[in-house]
């Protein structure tokens, strides 16, 4: 998996940053920032050798790095490709995907 810039189509009030800029032991990640402030979405995309572990049923494995806190809650999801704009929604209306 390789971080992706995240490529705004249409609605471009969402703040664009970059986490870990200029830190040399970590790989800067884009990121956008949700109006409320309370959602950050990065983007990634899989190489086709992963893309074909996946389909032959592996597991794909997230690790957080909390140092100590609270784990935050993550809302993972696949975007539709054709419609980018989707994973913006995502970002901005997650209160309605959590139960």
């Amino acid at each position: 998996m390789t971080p992706q810039d995240i490529v705004f189509v249409g609605d471009k009030s969402f703040r664009k940053i970059n986490i870990a800029e200029g830190q040399k032991e970590y790989e800067t990640l884009s990121a956008v920032v949700s109006r409320d402030g309370n959602a950050i979405m990065v983007r990634y995309k899989f190489s086709p050798n992963e893309l074909d572990r996946l389909n032959e049923g592996s597991d794909l494995f997230l690790t957080v790095l909390t140092m100590g806190k609270p784990l935050q809650p993550l809302m993972p999801f696949v975007n539709d490709a054709k419609h980018p704009t989707t994973a913006l929604d995502m970002c901005e209306n997650w209160r309605q995907f959590v139960g």
